[in-house]
């Protein structure tokens, strides 16, 4: 997730980048992942499909999973505002408070 970009793995065994690593060694040899970023760009984590077999279904619904992934950052992005407002009015009675006197 490093790019920021999907990332395909059909068949771990037959990929020297992942035929050793742990998603492999438990099984797992199909992974589809969409990468979430928080605003400001940093990784919060991934959207992603895992399976012990090659899963062509899954490539079939790369739309929707992009889709999932545009509306978990949208709410990312809804907290981080949230918490903004929220710091910016706590800030800002404390100030109104402060002039009062």
């Amino acid at each position: 997730m490093k790019d920021r970009a999907p990332l395909l793995v059909p068949d771990a065994q037959k990929d020297p980048e992942w035929d050793r690593g742990p998603g492999a060694n438990m099984g797992m040899m199909f992974y589809l992942g969409y990468p979430l970023a928080w605003p400001d760009g940093e990784l919060f984590g991934t959207i992603c499909v895992l399976d012990r077999k090659d899963n062509p279904h899954a490539t079939q619904v790369r739309g929707l999973i992009s889709e999932f992934q545009r509306l978990v950052e949208g709410d990312l992005r809804l907290l981080c505002e949230a918490h903004e407002r929220t710091s910016f009015w706590r800030n800002s009675s404390a100030t109104a408070a402060i002039c009062r006197k």
